[in-house]
């Protein structure tokens, strides 16, 4: 199994548009069957809120016990901080589906516009949450698929935060898609500390400097992201590699750069951490992905 960031290596592989500005939307673990050319399994762990459009390709989604399907057309909206197992099925090699990435402040701009329309869910169980409370689908309709498309194109603005707020209106589970969006709106430990540590990714950073910019003890810090079944050093991995991906696939890095421009000072390490991470050294990685 191939490891990899799927922000930066599907844009190359699948040939499909994402919103760039908002770092770390992905980390991805990564299975294809080369016999089967048409067919790609990856468990996603989403960091930003997406809105999905499945052009050419269906995919089943599976958390658990759950599964779901995304048919060929339709529009999934999808909750961020969600772990799944996605099975991508293409029926063409080009442009097989387009994502929009929405990050906290366009979410937030948009509950501004629902929240006199909606409200959370009045009925509760002790159940958790399923992925029909997390994924949110849309059937094949010219008109979101139109708005959808137009919204790609459209700058930050109110138009496309107004447009946005229309797309999810047509969601048939207003209380459940309102509680989602509200829930990944929300700022994370976590999230916190990717903001500290993207601000400079080449500095070679330890619990103690997470600790002095939150002010907080270094055993606070810990249980904070054992909550949320993270650890320091799965954070700053996934930085780093999801960097070192970006910048192998989209420049000349020579390798000496790269470990250096994500904080690792051994280029013999990050080639180690990297195939680790990956399954696949830098060199073999960079050449694998740029014969597509």
């Amino acid at each position: 199994m191939e490891r990899f960031c799927i922000q930066s290596l599907l844009q190359k592989f699948l040939s499909y548009s994402v919103n760039t500005k908002y770092s770390l939307v992905y980390s991805v673990e990564f299975m294809m069957d080369m016999g089967h050319k048409n067919k790609i399994d990856i468990k996603v762990r989403l960091h930003n809120y997406i809105i999905l459009y499945a052009k050419r390709c269906s995919m089943t989604v599976s958390s658990g016990n759950e599964t779901l399907t995304i048919d060929e057309g339709q529009i999934a909206f999808i909750e961020r901080n969600i772990q799944i197992n996605v099975s991508i099925k293409k029926s063409d090699s080009i442009n097989p589906f387009e994502i929009i990435s929405l990050d906290r402040n366009l979410l937030l701009s948009i509950i501004r516009i629902m929240e006199p329309i909606y409200s959370f869910q009045h009925s509760y169980s002790e159940e958790k949450r399923g992925l029909n409370k997390k994924i949110f689908l849309l059937s094949e309709e010219e008109v979101s698929i139109d708005l959808f498309k137009s919204i790609k194109e459209m700058p930050f603005g109110k138009r496309k935060i107004y447009s946005l707020a229309c797309l999810l209106s047509a969601v048939s589970d207003e209380e459940a898609l309102y509680t989602s969006i509200s829930i990944a709106s929300s700022l994370s430990f976590s999230d916190q500390i990717r903001k500290i540590v993207e601000k400079n990714i080449e500095k070679r950073w330890r619990l103690s400097d997470i600790s002095n910019n939150l002010n907080l003890s270094e055993i606070a810090v810990r249980k904070r992201l054992e909550s949320e079944k993270l650890t320091f050093q799965q954070i700053l991995l996934d930085i780093r590699m999801h960097h070192a991906a970006k910048l192998l696939l989209n420049s000349q890095s020579y390798i000496n750069d790269v470990s250096r421009l994500i904080g690792i000072s051994s280029p013999s390490y990050f080639i180690r951490k990297f195939n680790e991470y990956y399954g696949i050294t830098p060199k073999k990685f960079y050449l694998y992905h740029k014969k597509f």
